[in-house]
């Protein structure tokens, strides 16, 4: 069996691959080399004994295929999980039912968001889109779920849940901290700079958020 620097960085490898070879299997083992790089090792057993080893560098197709992933599962604008990704979350929440208890969604729409694109250019928008996101990632817990269910609407699964009132507090602290005013950062080519627009937070429940 090979002994280089590969063995070191990625022991558990060589070990499934030594379990191959020793006729338990047959098939593809990933490994990952000190350089950064993936090679997928194919063993094929032969019938008089040994095998054939075949060697490919696969880090391009794997960096490729998780592109995809991402792309598939998440939203470009903001990293957060989209609207495929966030119907996985709750099919698998309504499976695990009754093994780990109740979960809550949570809808957050931003209410007359499309006077933001129109009237301040939709950079602006974006910008601030990607500022609520941030704003509802620092209030959750590290099992919970926010996501983007696209245009200006986010979800947050709050899973699992322990009492109702988790839901109803959490509730309060998203129209809490979406309330408070957002300062985006202004392209430096437009005409009036670093501009200040305050939109007003206390209406309908301080559910539309204020820029600044």
């Amino acid at each position: 069996m090979p002994r280089g620097p590969c063995r070191k960085s990625v022991p558990s490898g060589w070990r499934a691959l030594e379990s191959r070879l020793a006729g338990i299997t047959d098939g593809e083992v990933l490994l990952d080399t000190e350089h950064q790089r993936m090679l997928a090792i194919t063993v094929n057993p032969m019938s008089e004994g040994g095998a054939v080893l075949l060697f490919e560098d696969v880090t391009d197709r794997q960096i490729a295929e998780a592109k995809i992933h991402q792309l598939a599962r998440f939203d470009t604008l903001t990293g957060l999980p989209n609207r495929a990704f966030l119907h996985d979350q709750t099919e698998a929440a309504l499976a695990a039912l009754t093994r780990r208890g109740a979960f809550a969604t949570l809808f957050v729409d931003l209410d007359d968001f499309k006077q933001v694109n129109d009237t301040l250019g939709h950079t602006c928008g974006d910008a601030l889109l990607c500022a609520v996101a941030d704003r509802l990632r620092s209030i959750v817990r590290g099992s919970d779920v926010v996501g983007r269910f696209g245009g200006d609407e986010f979800v947050v699964l709050q899973y699992p849940l322990g009492e109702l009132d988790e839901s109803a507090a959490l509730a309060e602290q998203i129209v809490e901290v979406l309330g408070r005013p957002f300062q985006i950062q202004w392209p430096s080519d437009r005409r009036w700079g670093r501009r200040r627009h305050r939109r007003g937070a206390a209406r309908r429940r301080q559910r539309r958020p204020a820029l600044e």
